[in-house]
């Protein structure tokens, strides 16, 4: 999040990507990423022929009357702002300083905006581009934005369109993001066909509020109940098949391992290793707490049919031995 601040900063950072760069083959997995909005930004810019946020002002903001929103930094500090924070000593939040910035990174997420402006482009994206009487965004635009692409591999009837998850939330078809990035958090939670939308800021790390969004959804939706999220039963593995997860398994820095001990998998993070137990055909699960639903993560294969792909918390994670 800490960089140049100067417009070329986006394309220096995307110019100097070469082939060790890229994740795998384009289409072989879902796999959230930051980079790829990166590139999606530069490519707006190209093709503009003018800054990544001078872009997103003329073709976003202005037409949607967002008059305090901005991805400059220094813009934004002239409005009334909330400071970023961060957990300080004893967990009390404390204010970033230096405040993050890096031009590079803006369109992966350094939307500087108010809850006022923000309710601004639901209303749109609701009214299928529609704003105080006027067409503000194409309505093709939304059609894509909520269109569902690709598999999210997250275990739940979702799938990943341009920028947002497309699935169910306790019956109710939802559109949904979450955002996090140093000192800030945001969520958007949207029901079309209930013409409906709880939209977050908050000046938190990562901080996104999802049940107190929840329970406004509980207020005005027509939400299911509750289900129980009682552990799912351990499926048993023979030996043959316990040993073809085993392996080492990365994304960027990020790494993971299985381990198999005594005739049992572990799942690797760091220097902690938790037992792992089959809970579907490729879905798998680990403890990390006494009480409540075990987190999940999927073991995928690659196009010749054996185990490639490690996909947790939204991100693919590569086999790279054994």
């Amino acid at each position: 999040m800490d960089g140049l601040h100067d417009d070329s900063a986006l394309a220096a950072r995307v110019l100097a990507w070469n082939d060790e760069f890229l994740f795998t083959e384009p289409g072989q997995i879902y796999s959230y990423s930051n980079p790829g909005y990166v590139l999606a930004g530069f490519l707006l810019e190209q093709l503009g022929g003018k800054p990544y946020a001078d872009m997103m002002a003329e073709r976003v903001f202005r037409p949607l009357g967002m008059s305090r929103t901005t991805l400059r930094p220094t813009v934004a500090m002239t409005y009334p702002l909330a400071q970023g924070h961060r957990p300080g000593a004893g967990g009390k939040p404390e204010i970033i300083r230096p405040a993050p910035d890096y031009a590079g990174s803006w369109p992966a997420g350094s939307v500087f905006t108010s809850a006022r402006d923000f309710a601004r482009f639901g209303i749109a994206f609701l009214n299928d581009g529609k704003l105080d009487g006027k067409e503000v965004l194409p309505p093709t635009v939304i059609a894509r934005l909520a269109t569902p692409y690709s598999e999210t591999h997250g275990g739940e009837d979702a799938r990943y369109g341009y920028g947002l998850v497309v699935g169910r939330q306790r019956g109710v078809r939802m559109l949904s993001h979450g955002g996090s990035r140093a000192g800030y958090g945001s969520l958007v939670c949207l029901a079309p066909e209930h013409r409906f939308a709880v939209l977050v800021l908050a000046n938190r790390s990562g901080a996104g509020l999802r049940k107190t969004a929840e329970k406004a959804m509980e207020l005005l939706l027509p939400l299911e109940p509750k289900t129980d999220e009682a552990p799912k039963p351990p499926l048993p593995m023979r030996p043959a098949e316990v040993q073809k997860y085993v392996g080492v398994y990365v994304n960027g820095e990020g790494r993971l391992e299985v381990l198999l001990k005594d005739g049992k998998l572990f799942l690797k993070q760091g220097a902690r290793q938790t037992e792992v137990n089959k809970i579907g055909p490729s879905r798998f699960s680990f403890k990390v707490r006494e009480s409540g639903r075990p987190p999940e993560f999927s073991l995928l294969p690659g196009p010749d049919g054996s185990i490639c792909y490690l996909h947790l918390g939204g991100r693919a994670h590569r086999r790279t031995g054994t």
